[in-house]
Order: structure tokens, then sequence, then C-alpha cells
């Protein structure tokens, strides 16, 4: 398993890393890559909150690697009453795994949410356009 928290990252390191998934997306290699973000990187999941407090709970910057690295998932909390998922503008399933939202939603049930990945590379063969318009 790898993690990678591409602000808070060594440049070096940042530098081995990226070489390293550039070598094997070029070599076909098929791994499995899973965002985990603090806060939303699509407009979708934070809508229900305040409007004053948007540009606290996300911003459209970290869509470039979700495309970039071909991930296949999202997840992010801190969207307390926003929606429980959404999509990137390259169709990766995202989801706003808050706890508060999640017990709100799902009273019945532990605060989990569960994904299926896709096998192979379905979720890499996705198309790739332009990152969405919710920046901060």
């Amino acid at each position: 398993m790898t993690v990678v928290a591409e602000q808070h990252i060594d440049p070096r390191a940042r530098e081995i890393y990226v070489d390293a998934m550039t070598r094997l997306m070029e070599a076909g290699v098929d791994f499995l890559v899973v965002g985990a973000y603090a806060h939303a990187p699509i407009q979708a999941t934070p809508t229900g909150e305040p409007l004053e407090i948007m540009p606290f709970l996300g911003s459209s910057r970290p869509e470039e690697p979700i495309i970039r690295y071909r991930a296949s998932v999202v997840f992010h909390g801190h969207a307390h009453h926003g929606s429980l998922e959404g999509r990137t503008k390259s169709d990766v399933p995202v989801f706003n795994v808050c706890y508060p939202l999640l017990k709100r939603s799902f009273p019945e049930e532990l605060p989990f949410r569960f994904y299926d990945v896709p096998s192979g590379s379905e979720a890499a063969d996705a198309a790739q356009p332009e990152a969405s318009a919710f920046t901060t």
C-alpha cells in the first residue's frame, strides 16, 4: 500500500514517487489508487453546507492527481451537512464519510462506507475531462 499526501510530502520523495507511478502506468501495471482527503475534491459532496463555509470545505486541486494517478475511488470527511456521494469530472466516485453525516443518514447501521472496486483497468479507462470549477 502506498500513501501519498500531495501537499505534505518532501519534494524529492514526491519526485521519486511520481516517477515510479509514471513508470508503472507506462508499463501497463494494474494497481489500485484510492484517494483519501480531509476535504472534498469536488463541489457535489459539500453541497448542503452553509454557503459561508463552502470555501473551507474543499478545493478542486486534488482532482488533478485523482485524474493523473487514475484513482478508482475517493473518500473524504468534514462536510457534516453535505451529500453522501458524487463523482469527479472524470467519473471517479467520491464518498463523503463524515461521521455525523453517516450517523444521520444510516442511524441503524455502523458509520462505515464500503465500495467494491471494479477489477482490471475498468476504472482507469474513464474519460479524463478538464477539472471542475470548484476551487478555493
